[in-house]
């Protein structure tokens, strides 16, 4: 047998209708402190140098174990 989704104490059934859920929307937009330019630059910045330096290890750890296995198994 399914098991049937409860609701929540004080929650109706029906939901809310587009315009309600685009106006609450919009009203919790209102709410979030967005980042500046500047933070989004360094912040984007900080990502770029993250995703090189882990794809220059992720490289290096692969050419490393493919030579240890080329050797061992005599496949160069």
């Amino acid at each position: 047998m399914a098991k049937q989704a409860t609701i929540p104490a004080g929650r109706s059934q029906r939901l809310p209708s587009i315009p309600q859920y685009i106006q609450e929307s919009r009203a919790e937009l209102r709410k979030v402190t967005w980042p500046t330019r500047e933070e989004t630059t360094q912040l984007t910045g900080a990502v770029i140098t993250m995703v090189v330096a882990i794809a220059a290890f992720l490289y290096l750890v692969d050419n490393v174990l493919s030579t240890l296995i080329g050797k061992i198994t005599g496949i160069s």
